[in-house]
C-alpha cells in the first residue's frame, strides 16, 4: 500500500498494526505514481461572498491544472475569472489517474490532503494464505463442533499437497500455510522437511512421527533424540522405538537408532538382525558394518564370529577385545571361561592369563580351552585322547595346544607335564 502523505507524517506502525497489510510505503512523489492535484470549491464560504457568480467559478476552479495548484500552495493566492481566491475558498486533493499504466495495479481513494493507492495484485503466498485461513476456519468450526477448548487439546491436520501448493509450513500459533497444529509446534518445514523443537509432526511427504520427534532431516533418515518414527521410507517402528521392520532388518525392544541407512546406533539398542549380524540382548553396538562396539555387548553373531556372554568386544574385524571376555568363537577357536584377551590377530593375552598364545600354544595359567583349531580338553582340563596322545591317568589334568609342523607332528605342550608321542 502507497499513502501519499505530508513529509513530516511517518508514523506508520498503528496502520500496519491495525489493518490487513502486509507493507505500507509513504511518499510525497506524485510523479512517481503518476498522482495530481484537484481543486474544489468551499460551497459555503464561496457561495455566500460570490452569490451570482459563483456558479461560473466553480466550474473554472475545477480546470484548474496540477502546476498551478501547485503554485497556489506555495504563494496562497489564485485568480480565477478576475476573483483572487485565497487558501480558506478552496479544498484541494490528490487524483489518481485511473487510465495510466499502473491503474490495473492499484485502487485509488483520496480524502483532501491524504491519497491512498492499494496494489490489489494477488501473488502465491496471498494464494496460499487464503487456503490457510480456510483451513484454520474449518479447523475452528470442528472445534465448536466437538467443545473443544484451544488449550485443553492439539490438533494435528493431515494433508496432501497438490499441484502448485507445496510449500506448506507447520507454524505455531497462525497458520501461513498448509498443515496447522492448535498449539506450540515450533516447526519450520520448507521443502526440506527441517523441525526445530518439540514437533509432533505428523506428515512430511508420507514420513509419520508420533510424539514428540526432534527431528532434524528426515529425508536423510537423521534423528536426534527420543524418536518414536513410525514410518521412515517403509522402515517401521511401533512403541518407544520398538521396531518391527527396517527394511529386513527386524529389531525387538527399546531401540533409538540414530542412523538407519548406515546401521548405526547410540545407546541400549537390542538389535535382533541388521544385515545378518545378529544380537539378542542390550547391545550397545557403534558399527555394525565396522563391527565395532563400544561395551556389554552380548552379541550372537557377527559375521560368523559368534560370542554369548558379557562381551565387551572393541574391534571384531580386527579381532581385538578388551576385558573379561568369554568369547565362543572367533575365527573357530573357541574359550570358555573369563578370557582376557588383548589381541586376537596377535594372539597375545594381557593380563590373568587363562589363555594362551594362540600363534605359539603357549599357555599361562589354568585354561579351560574346548577347542583350539581341533585340539580338545574334557573338563576342568582333563583331556582325553587326542590323535595319538594319552594321558597317564585320569588325575592329571591337561592343557594341550599345538600346531602340525611337518616332521613335529606329535609335539603338545601338557600342562601335567605330559609330553606324548
Amino acid at each position: 500500500m502507497v499513502s501519499l502523505l505530508p513529509a513530516h507524517c511517518k508514523e506508520k506502525c498503528a496502520v500496519t498494526v491495525e489493518l490487513n497489510v502486509r507493507q505500507l510505503t509513504l511518499s510525497t512523489d506524485k510523479d512517481k505514481y503518476g498522482i495530481t492535484l484537484r481543486a474544489e470549491p468551499d460551497h459555503m464560504v464561496l457561495g455566500k461572498r460570490l452569490k451570482g457568480a459563483f456558479k461560473s467559478i466553480t466550474a473554472s476552479i475545477k480546470e484548474l491544472k496540477s502546476d498551478q495548484l501547485e503554485a497556489f500552495q506555495k504563494t496562497g493566492s489564485i485568480v480565477v475569472d478576475g476573483h483572487e481566491l485565497h487558501e480558506e475558498d478552496l479544498r484541494l486533493m490528490y487524483s489518481f489517474n485511473q487510465t495510466s499504466g499502473s491503474a490495473t495495479q492499484y485502487e485509488a481513494h483520496s480524502d483532501s490532503q491524504v491519497l491512498v493507492l492499494l496494489d490489489v495484485t494477488p501473488d502465491q503466498s496471498m494464494l496460499d494464505e487464503g487456503v490457510a485461513r480456510e483451513v484454520i476456519n474449518r479447523i475452528q468450526k470442528l472445534r465448536k463442533k466437538k467443545h473443544s477448548s484451544v488449550y485443553e487439546h492439539r490438533i494435528l491436520c493431515r494433508g496432501r499437497c497438490l499441484t502448485g501448493l507445496d510449500n506448506r509450513i507447520l507454524c505455531r500459533a497462525d497458520v501461513l500455510m498448509g498443515w496447522t497444529t492448535g498449539c506450540s509446534v515450533e516447526a519450520d518445514v520448507l521443502l526440506g522437511w527441517t523441525t526445530r523443537s518439540s514437533v509432533e509432526a505428523d506428515v512430511l511427504l508420507g514420513w509419520t512421527t508420533r510424539s514428540s520427534v526432534e527431528a532434524d532431516v528426515l529425508l536423510g533418515w537423521t534423528t536426534r533424540s527420543s524418536v518414536e518414527a513410525d514410518v521412515l521410507l517403509g522402515w517401521t517402528t511401533r512403541c518407544s522405538v520398538e521396531a518391527d521392520v527396517l527394511l529386513g532388518w527386524t529389531t525387538r525392544s527399546s531401540v533409538e537408532a540414530d542412523v538407519l541407512l548406515g546401521w548405526t546406533t547410540g545407546s541400549s539398542v537390542e538389535a535382533d538382525v541388521l544385515l545378518g549380524w545378529t544380537t539378542r540382548c542390550s547391545v550397545e553396538a557403534d558399527v555394525l558394518l565396522g563391527w565395532t562396539t563400544g561395551s556389554s555387548v552380548e552379541a550372537d553373531v557377527l559375521l560368523g564370529w559368534t560370542t554369548r556372554s558379557s562381551v565387551e568386544a572393541d574391534v571384531l574385524l580386527d579381532w581385538t577385545t578388551r576385558c573379561s571376555v568369554e568369547a565362543d568363537v572367533l575365527l573357530d577357536w573357541t574359550t570358555r571361561c573369563s578370557v582376557e584377551a588383548d589381541v586376537l590377530l596377535d594372539w597375545t593375552t594381557r593380563c590373568s592369563v587363562e589363555a594362551d598364545v594362540l600363534l605359539g600354544w603357549t599357555t599361562g595359567s589354568s585354561v579351560e580351552a574346548d577347542v583350539l583349531l581341533g585340539w580338545t580338553t574334557g573338563s576342568s582340563v582333563e583331556a582325553g585322547v587326542l590323535p595319538g596322545w594319552t594321558t597317564g591317568s585320569l588325575d592329571n589334568q591337561i592343557l594341550c595346544r599345538g600346531r602340525c609342523i611337518t616332521g613335529l607332528d606329535n609335539r603338545i605342550l601338557c600342562r601335567a607335564d605330559v609330553l606324548m608321542g
